[in-house]
Formats: C-alpha cells, structure tokens, sequence
C-alpha cells in the first residue's frame, strides 16, 4: 500500500508540480491550499497520513501552527517545512520540533530525497 503525504501549499502551480512529482513516485498524495483546509483534511484521514509537506507562510493558519496541531495529536507522522526564505524564526522552531526543512526552489530529486528521508530516518 503506498504511503499517504499530505500537501499544503497555497500556489496551485507548486502544488500540481509536487503531486505530480510524489505521484510518479508511488505514494498516495492529498492536497490543501492552506493550514485550516489541511486540519481538517487530517482530522478526516488521521493517522493514515504518514507525511505533511507544508509551505510556512500561508492564509488561515500556516505551516507551523498546523504541525503543532498534527504533531500534538500524533507525534510519529513527519512534516516538512518548506519555504523559499530561510530567514524566518520557524526553522529554529523546526529543528527542535524534529521537523525537516526544504528550501524552495527544489528539484524532483530533492523533493523525492526529502520524502523519503521523512519516511525512514536516518537517509
């Protein structure tokens, strides 16, 4: 069975881009234009989400706010931060929180590398 991502991004065009990517690769990929509409994909399919690849900055509720929210409630699935300013207070905030990061622009081969790495620690 393939592993359920969750995608959170704002900019439809990144979005289509990383389905296309992950889709390709075998897993199983929902998507939310934001942090509310991501929760509540998630209160849905609950633990079956095995990763969140979520931008930072987003309407609603963002990147952050949402993987406290998942991770209060299931500490074991991943999230990745993504985001093209790698300035911004949350990555401090992701390395204590065990999340990964993974800067914007990225490749089909970085996007793949992240996942995975998510999915088995220690790659």
């Amino acid at each position: 069975m393939a592993h359920k991502i969750l995608i959170v991004e704002d900019e439809q065009p990144v979005r289509m881009f990383i389905r296309a990517v992950l889709s390709q690769d075998g897993y199983e990929v929902l998507e939310a234009s934001n942090g509310e509409e991501a929760l509540d994909m998630w209160l849905r399919h609950g633990p079956g989400i095995r990763v969140v690849l979520t931008d930072v900055v987003m309407p609603r509720m963002g990147g952050p706010e949402l993987a406290r929210r998942i991770k209060e409630k299931t500490p074991e699935t991943a999230v990745i931060f993504m985001s093209g300013y790698a300035d911004q207070p949350v990555f401090e905030q992701a390395a204590e929180s065990v999340c990964r990061f993974l800067p914007k622009p990225f490749t089909p081969m970085d996007l793949a590398k992240a996942v995975r790495g998510a999915l088995e620690p220690g790659v």
